[in-house]
């Protein structure tokens, strides 16, 4: 339905906007703490994108906090069983994700 689509297509923009300004506080203003609060919005948007909780993992692990990283992990596999069961084709797309940030 057409208002779906529209909610739809306004999450993935604030999802990117998102994206945005993590990669920033990160990469230029050294803020991981507020990176991760807006990867965490962007995967809130968007939660069938892996790329923020990777994101999100990355920062993670550079922080020492493998607790973390082990959870985001485990949040991620399971999206991506979710997405197995309903969609295969997003499943492994998902998979090959998860493959390459072990």
């Amino acid at each position: 339905n057409l208002h779906g689509k529209a909610a739809e297509e306004l999450a993935a923009r604030r999802a990117e906007l998102h994206r945005r300004a993590a990669g920033i506080w990160a990469d230029k203003l050294g803020r991981l703490d507020l990176a991760l609060t807006h990867w965490q919005q962007a995967w809130r948007l968007q939660p069938a994108r892996l790329d923020a909780l990777e994101a999100a993992r990355t920062i993670y692990r550079s922080l020492g906090d493998e607790a973390m990283v082990a959870k985001l992990g485990e949040v991620a596999r399971k999206v991506a069983a979710h997405y197995a069961e309903n969609d295969p084709a997003k499943a492994a797309e998902l998979i090959a994700i998860l493959q390459k940030t072990r």
